[in-house]
């Protein structure tokens, strides 16, 4: 049988990081790591979104726990 993974794109973590209305819809994905996909691109959109609305340090935290997920 093979692995469930899961991929949550860019509008999905940012939903989830800023706790908007829809983000516990993603949340149960991007609280499994291990099964977590994340795509380079997503983590540059998130970086870039995060740095422009949040700040660098809230963009660097989110980030470090995109990294938590494989590539």
């Amino acid at each position: 049988m093979a692995e469930l993974l899961w991929l949550v794109d860019s509008s999905g973590w940012i939903e989830y990081f800023t706790d908007g209305p829809s983000a516990s819809r993603f949340g149960s994905a991007i609280e499994q790591p291990e099964a977590l996909v994340v795509p380079n691109l997503s983590v540059l959109e998130v970086y870039r979104w995060m740095l422009r609305h949040h700040g660098e340090g809230r963009a660097t935290q989110a980030i470090a726990l995109m990294r938590h997920g494989t590539e």
